[in-house]
């Protein structure tokens, strides 16, 4: 959430800023109900000004009655303030993060810009096939009986296509705990509040799965809970970065996707992910950012799969992102790159919900930036794996790295 404050002080930018977004808010209500937020504190102040004298007054019949009336005004008042609070908070929630100026302007994600690629596409001497019919040849993919019991937009790992997740688990988790992460795995389940905080409710509540009777959602990342892992706090300078390894299951309806990328597991209603998440310190924000994406590009070199760093223009860059970095693997079978890992500095947009600050050695209180990156997408690895290492009899080599927790080197259609 953005400062009122400097809304109000900087409404031009704010407004400069909706434009290279492409976003149709009107900041006039949002300032007319932070004046009225204004107006009625100082009334309540005032009040309560003239409250305490009477306090210091001799009691009489008189001066008790007046005392309660105050006291009365101000509760009218107080009602009326929280009126107008829950009602500005809930129009800023719609306001989207500031961009940084390094952010390259452009309407779309195909404004987006290429900031640098490794490896070279495999040519093979035969027509690739994609990953849903390895999956099955291999018998380690399985969408059609995981539509069966649970719908489209699902699947089953089976046999070394576990080991191959559970593999790639491990190696990055020690990979990222030796750059100073900590492992921890959040809960699945979250409540409102949570999701209002990370920056996705209102505008993406469409996104998530809510619980029957119940005020809690499923996680669609371990951003999520991650985010809320210093709710209320305010951390010692000295602590910072605090940096978090997150392993979760994730949920996602999909709601304004259909027809896009519906074969096989590219794009599911349920996958496992591994989360970066820091919280830092301002002026460290962008340099924790693209550490993030240094380990991304760590993991797919140790596999050896072609891939290209991808910033995102200001049309692309999601509501709680000041600016983010894409890393595509190649997909033999699309003829093109794909997004697996997506790392973004959210500023002090998260914070701000969820009230983390940390407070410096001049004892000065101030809201901590968050970083957050898909450390590894699960099931878009499998398949950068899978279609980038197939072999012309069908067969699937395993990359050097991982073969010693699959336990072989290729593996061969059932």
């Amino acid at each position: 959430m953005l400062d009122i404050k400097f809304i109000r002080e900087n409404t031009s930018e704010v407004k400069k800023m909706l434009k290279a977004r492409h976003k149709d808010i009107d900041l006039a209500p949002i300032i007319r109900l932070d004046e009225d937020r204004r107006i009625f504190l100082q009334k309540v102040d005032n009040l309560r000004t003239e409250r305490n004298k009477v306090a210091t007054i001799k009691p009489t019949p008189e001066v008790i009655e007046k005392g309660k009336k105050i006291k009365d005004e101000i509760k009218v008042l107080e009602t009326q303030l929280d009126g107008v609070v829950k009602e500005l908070d809930e129009k800023l929630s719609w306001v989207p993060n500031l961009i940084d100026p390094s952010v390259p302007e452009g309407k779309d994600e195909s404004e987006n810009k290429v900031i640098r690629k490794w490896g070279e596409p495999k040519k093979f001497d035969f027509e690739p096939l994609d990953h849903v019919e390895l999956g099955k040849r291999l018998d380690i993919i399985d969408v059609e009986c995981a539509a069966r019991m649970s719908g489209p937009r699902m699947g089953i790992l089976k046999n070394e296509g576990v080991l191959l997740q559970f593999g790639l688990v491990e190696l990055l988790m020690k990979f990222l705990i030796g750059q100073g992460f900590q492992p921890v795995i959040p809960p699945a389940l979250v409540k409102e509040r949570v999701m209002w905080g990370a920056g996705y409710f209102p505008s993406a509540r469409a996104g998530f799965y809510k619980l029957e009777n119940e005020e809690l959602y499923l996680a669609g990342t371990a951003e999520h809970p991650l985010s809320a892992m210093h709710e209320d706090e305010t951390l010692e300078e000295d602590k910072l970065p605090i940096r978090y390894a997150g392993y979760s299951t994730s949920f996602r309806t999909e709601v304004g996707s259909y027809g896009r990328d519906v074969r096989g597991i590219l794009r599911v209603h349920q996958f496992d992910k591994m989360e970066q998440f820091i919280f830092c310190r301002p002026e460290d924000s962008n340099n924790e950012l693209e550490k993030t994406v240094e380990n991304n590009e760590w993991l797919l070199q140790k596999l050896e799969i072609p891939y290209q760093v991808v910033a995102l223009c200001t049309g692309d860059l999601g509501t709680v992102a000041a600016k983010t970095f894409d890393t595509e693997a190649w997909i033999p079978s699309q003829k093109t790159y794909r997004e697996l890992m997506s790392a973004s500095n959210c500023t002090d947009y998260q914070s701000r919900r969820l009230n983390t600050k940390y407070r410096t050695k001049d004892g000065k209180s101030i809201f901590v930036h968050t970083v957050n990156d898909t450390a590894a997408a699960i099931g878009r690895l499998l398949i950068a794996i899978i279609e980038n290492y197939q072999q012309k009899d069908g067969s699937v080599a395993v990359p050097e790295v991982l073969q010693h927790y699959v336990g072989k080197k290729v593996i061969t259609p059932k």
